[in-house]
């Protein structure tokens, strides 16, 4: 049984879930969906369910395939931002300290440190 923090989303048929280090639950899952030829990569994990429509579809399938959190952290580091490039380490929710930033009033984006301060 999979186990899935906040914000977090069942995944469908397809999607690769990546594993917290430190537990063992769920940080995060991506897959392409089959929507046409546009095809976007959807990304579930704490920071809420994204969409990207405008990515090269080869890089992505490349590190989905290899089960690689590391390689599609580096495509764009949304696409697996449970993904530690200094730990080289998966983390879920439950040990991620993060906060909101704002713009105008607005919410801008979500940054995170890792449990090791990254």
């Amino acid at each position: 049984m999979l186990a899935y923090h906040q914000g977090m989303v069942e995944p469908s048929p397809g999607t690769l879930a990546f594993y917290c280090v430190l537990d063992g639950d769920v940080a995060g899952s991506v897959a392409i969906l089959e929507d046409g030829p546009r095809r976007p990569l959807v990304v579930s994990s704490l920071w809420g369910r994204v969409t990207y429509l405008e990515y090269p579809r080869r890089p992505v399938e490349d590190a989905l395939a290899l089960r690689d959190a590391g390689a599609l952290h580096f495509l764009h580091p949304e696409f697996a931002p449970f993904w530690c490039p200094v730990c080289e380490a998966v983390y879920c929710g439950a040990h991620w300290v993060t906060w909101d930033l704002e713009d105008e009033g607005f919410h801008d984006q979500t940054r995170g440190v890792c449990p090791r301060g990254h």
